[in-house]
């Protein structure tokens, strides 16, 4: 009895002194979809340490942004792991394996609650449709004849100025396509270079995130290619606020996050899995549907409000 005893001191006593080389710790539990996870390994020991891949959940529901370089501090090192979630619900963060001179070690489990983002599905308010007034015709006044015959001659010789013009010089009558749609064909261009985002992910993401932000310097007239990520998402929030176009929060958080997996593969070198460019890619035109969204929402209650 008393072997036994001593047994079960010196196992339990193991337990504890194993556990305590390996410390595991998240920033947050609760998240919404989209929002960034700092999950982060602790390990008390520097002998022949060897940090784990990522392992997501069994429903591969938990998707990594980026694997941070390990940290070295005094007697300790320290590994830091980005994840995410697209999909709203409870899930587990799985234990992750530790390998110290060769002997694994695990780390707890994490329960995660990730909300989902409430879309306003409010319509605008119609109008009922104006009926149509004509206006008196008025023969008494010449003046009035006079006013018109010369704006309609004056209407005919601008006509025949830049109808001449374009003639002499026909390069220089460049047609204005309209930002969406050169986003949208620009996207598409993108999706038939399957390649480019397996061998080259850095120019991928550069290509994806250049097209997003010509869109949306066209369409609003502000700064977008020349300003950084920070700059750029500080600008829409203003303008959000200060214009009446009405620019969801959720869409332009979306592009903030966009734009930072862009930045961590271009200047931290950062390796995403194929399924979260993908989803970049997806949610990039999700973007640039809702900005338009937001724009002909605009002139339509514009138009209405002049008729």
């Amino acid at each position: 009895m008393k072997k036994l005893l001593i047994f079960f001191f010196l196992f339990s006593v193991s337990i504890g002194f194993a556990q305590s080389k390996v410390e595991v710790e998240v920033d947050t539990t609760s998240i919404r979809i989209g929002e960034q996870i700092q999950y982060k390994i602790r390990v008390n020991d520097l002998d022949k340490v060897v940090f784990p891949e990522f392992k997501s959940d069994a429903a591969k529901k938990a998707v990594l942004i980026a694997e941070k370089p390990t940290d070295t501090f005094v007697n300790k090192l320290e590994k830091k792991y980005l994840i995410t979630y697209f999909d709203g619900g409870k899930y587990k963060i799985p234990r992750q394996t530790v390998e110290i001179d060769k002997r694994k070690y695990f780390t707890k489990e994490f329960l995660v609650n990730v909300a989902t983002v409430k879309v306003d599905t409010t319509q605008q308010k119609m109008f009922d449709i104006k009926t149509i007034k004509e206006e008196p015709k008025v023969f008494d006044d010449y003046k009035n004849l006079i006013i018109y015959l010369l704006i309609f001659l004056l209407v005919v010789a601008l006509l025949i100025y830049f109808l001449t013009k374009k003639k002499k010089d026909p390069e220089k009558a460049v047609k204005r396509i309209d930002p969406y749609v050169e986003a949208i064909q620009k996207l598409k261009e993108l999706d038939k270079n399957e390649e480019l985002s397996k061998k080259n992910v850095k120019k991928y993401y550069s290509e994806l995130t250049d097209i997003a932000r010509s869109y949306i310097e066209k369409e609003l007239s502000i700064s977008a290619m020349e300003s950084t990520t920070n700059e750029l998402i500080d600008e829409l929030f203003l303008f959000a606020k200060s214009s009446e176009l009405k620019i969801k929060k959720e869409t332009i958080r979306a592009l903030k996050n966009i734009l930072q997996n862009a930045d961590f593969v271009k200047f931290a070198k950062s390796m995403p899995a194929a399924e979260m460019t993908q989803k970049d890619r997806l949610l990039i035109e999700q973007v640039v549907e809702e900005i338009k969204k937001s724009v002909d929402n605009h002139r339509n209650a514009s138009s209405i409000g002049v008729s």
